[in-house]
């Protein structure tokens, strides 16, 4: 049956070759073959789709092995999604086929890392991902150096390589195998501190020390749970690191603490904001010590789509910067059909998170040439204008699965950090662990499981959803097309958020976020309506391009929510925003 099925697949190719097969049936398809190879198992070789369309066929590969290449330009391929004895079973997905193609695929040793200790001893892991980038191991002390303390992995044994934090993200695609070592701190001598032995554990009492503090794991042989309040005084230090036995950080433990950088792991129990007289931290990390448990979440999708934005290098990108209404609100694939020259990332996640931070991540990967296209709801003007300091629980919850994320913010341009962190602390307590091999796109909005992906490679979500036929509106917050609602906060804030773009060379442009038109505030009358239109296009420092009674949309195209689009929705409003975006772009 092999051989007969290779004979048929050798013949399709000739004819496919020599012009006898027609490429495509018609204009509007093309004709993708997948080139025989005796060691993988397709589920079909010869495919029909639909030009610009996408086309997912499943793979099976010899165990040990990994897809290394697609001969196609514009691929993903997913983690294993099946196994049996002697296979794995990937989906490979190629995306806007605009061609008919003779397509190869290779396979390469499976992904490994290596992690290793000081001592010679290492631990090897065979990695699969539903990421674009891998986790690695959280810090379950593996290892041990006496002395010292562990704060994340790198690339080479000296500490001189690529650093990522323990349980953060890597990418794994230049090489099969990857090793990571241990990077340490030396530790503060034991002699600069005084504590009290407690219910099993060593509470910090006192401090005497000067340059970097590093607490050591351990004191007087018992491990160190808790740092008592007037503990520390005023320290102005480089590196204040705290060890991962460390379960409570009382009220008033230190004084006025400024440091370049501070390292704490994800188990401490108990870190508030008036821990501290004061802070100022150039940069946070955050190790993870335990499983995830926002894994396969909505907010989830925040690390996906900044492994995506980062895997586009210096590709020419169009980022779409919003809540979840634009998560719920484009077709990525036909912004790209309509504008071929670039890769189009959806980073909408949630309205009522702080974007302030999300806007600092994305411009790191943004370059000249790029497009931000922002459309800010109105029913969050305080979060999604970018105007407050304050962070929020939300803002952990996205970056969960990649803490390195939150490592790469100017802290000094934050207030109320752990406030923030102690909420979102707080809310994992009771929450069930998952698993870094988990992804948002395997559920639905509500989590429940599916068998099809709920997310596009560019961070749409696809799952479909009907129209409202009874044009209801579905909840009692209203938005506010109003001037009045919009502090001179909001509108500064937002507004060094798009300089900071356009001093990058990043073409800064405004469209409306889709709103249900029967879910606006009372005072968001005609008039207003037209002045609050008349006061953004001559006040934020962004080109506006839509039309914002296009955005106040039929109430028969929202789903669930009155700013989440259909699955029709998102076509028309598509549409209208290409449209927009074509007059835009339009040269002179």
């Amino acid at each position: 049956m092999r051989s007969d099925k290779k004979l048929l697949l050798i013949l399709a190719l000739c004819l496919f070759l020599s012009g006898c097969v027609t490429p495509a049936s018609s204009p509007d398809t093309c004709t993708v073959l997948f080139e025989d190879n005796p060691d993988l198992l397709f589920s079909r070789q010869v495919c029909q789709v639909e030009r610009f369309g996408s086309l997912s066929v499943s793979v099976g590969v010899p165990k040990g092995q990994r897809i290394a290449s697609v001969g196609y330009g514009d691929y993903t391929v997913s983690a294993k999604t099946d196994q049996s004895e002697h296979y794995d079973y990937y989906t490979v997905t190629l995306c806007r086929i605009r061609y008919s193609a003779l397509v190869r695929i290779t396979t390469a040793p499976a992904y490994t890392t290596a992690y290793h200790g000081d001592g010679g001893e290492s631990i090897t892991v065979e990695e699969d991902s539903p990421h674009l980038y891998f986790n690695t191991l959280p810090w379950r002390e593996q290892f041990r150096r006496e002395g010292y303390l562990p704060m994340g992995w790198n690339t080479r044994p000296d500490g001189s390589g690529t650093y990522v934090g323990f349980g953060s993200r890597i990418d794994h695609t230049s090489a099969s195998h990857l090793d990571l070592y241990v990077q340490w701190l030396p530790c503060s001598e034991a002699a600069d501190f005084t504590c009290r032995i407690e219910n099993g554990g060593a509470v910090i009492t006192g401090y005497r020390g000067s340059g970097n503090v590093v607490i050591p794991p351990e004191m007087e042989g018992f491990p160190v749970t808790a740092i008592a309040s007037g503990a520390f005084g005023d320290l102005d230090v480089s590196v204040l690191a705290l060890p991962a036995s460390l379960r409570t950080v009382e009220s008033g433990a230190f004084g006025k603490v400024s440091a370049a950088d501070f390292y704490f792991f994800d188990s401490v129990e108990t870190l508030e904001e008036d821990s501290f007289g004061s802070y100022r931290f150039s940069s946070i990390h955050i190790q993870a010590v335990g499983d995830p448990v926002y894994s396969g979440s909505y907010f989830d999708t925040f690390a996906d789509k900044m492994d995506y934005l980062r895997s586009l290098g210096g590709r020419r990108k169009m980022v779409l910067f919003c809540g979840s209404s634009a998560r719920f609100g484009y077709d990525s694939p036909m912004l790209e059909q309509a504008f071929p020259d670039y890769r189009v990332v959806n980073m909408g996640v949630y309205a009522y998170s702080n974007m302030r931070p999300q806007a600092e991540l994305i411009l790191q990967y943004m370059r000249e040439g790029d497009i931000l296209l922002s459309s800010p709801e109105l029913d969050a003007i305080d979060t999604q204008f970018c105007g407050e300091t304050d962070l929020d629980r939300e803002t952990f919850c996205m970056m969960e699965s990649d803490y390195d994320l939150f490592s790469r913010l100017d802290c000094t341009g934050y207030t109320g950090i752990f406030a923030a962190f102690s909420a979102y602390n707080r809310s994992r307590r009771d929450m069930t662990p998952r698993s870094y091999q988990d992804s948002a796109r395997y559920y639905d909005e509500d989590g429940a499981r599916q068998l099809t992906d709920t997310y596009n490679l560019q961070g749409d979500y696809i799952l479909y959803r009907p129209n409202n036929p009874d044009r209801k509106a579905f909840g009692v917050k209203r938005a506010y097309y109003n001037a009045g609602h919009i502090r001179m906060t909001d509108l500064e804030g937002l507004n060094r958020v798009y300089d900071a773009f356009a001093e990058k060379g990043v073409t800064v442009l405004f469209t409306y976020s889709p709103r249900s038109s029967v879910s606006v505030s009372d005072d968001s009358t005609p008039e207003a309506i037209a002045a609050l239109d008349a006061f953004l296009r001559t006040h934020i420092h962004a080109a506006v391009i839509s039309s914002i009674q296009d955005s106040l949309m039929d109430p028969c195209y929202f789903y669930a929510t009155d700013n989440h689009l259909s699955t029709e929705g998102v076509a028309v409003r598509t549409r209208q925003v290409i449209e927009d975006l074509r007059t835009a772009l339009k040269p002179g």
